[in-house]
């Protein structure tokens, strides 16, 4: 059997994970494709763009862009290994994760689809990405609620063992080395 590390862990779509560690996984993630954007945005653009003004600038979306798509398959592994602690599948996760994508690289690539002028009438395409958008809003509400509000199911399901442990007192978890 293949000796299992950390990294490869994050990567998989096997088993379950915890509400702690899906939490953890997301603001972690969250944070540092924070960080990295807004140095990467003022390294590239220059630091006197910094502050509000630099979240309008395109490189800004570019790397928000590039950094997403760099960060998606863990946090959708974790978001479906959540998913499979509660006994479902992982295609809602996955769902949501790729319309997240979708929406940022339209934001990239036409980002005047996002300009809306009061005084105008919208688009066909802009009524469409805004019902669209308007859709998810419930989906991602169930999400957190459903992936990290919500217990897994107790004991073993078919996507493996409780991330919790079998209940008994001399549990111990599994070591990844």
């Amino acid at each position: 059997m293949a000796k299992t590390n950390a990294f490869s862990e994050m990567l998989s779509f096997k088993g379950r994970i915890g509400r702690g560690e899906w939490w953890l996984i997301g603001f972690g993630f969250s944070i540092l494709q924070s960080v990295a954007a807004f140095a990467a945005a003022t390294v590239l653009i220059g630091a006197e763009h910094f502050g509000p003004a630099l979240r309008e600038h395109p490189v800004f979306h570019q790397i928000q862009l590039a950094l997403a798509a760099l960060l998606f398959w863990p946090i959708l592994a974790a978001s479906v290994k959540r998913a499979h602690d509660r006994s479902g599948p992982g295609l809602l996760p996955f769902v949501y994760m790729v319309a997240n994508l979708t929406f940022l690289a339209i934001q990239v690539f036409q980002p005047q689809m996002f300009e809306i002028d009061p005084a105008a009438t919208p688009t066909t395409p802009q009524l469409l990405l805004g019902l669209v958008g308007i859709a998810f809003i419930p989906l991602a509400i169930w999400l957190v609620i459903s992936l990290g509000l919500l217990p897994g199911k107790k004991g073993a399901n078919r996507y493996g063992p409780s991330p919790k442990g079998s209940g008994r007192h001399d549990y111990q978890a599994p070591r990844i080395d």
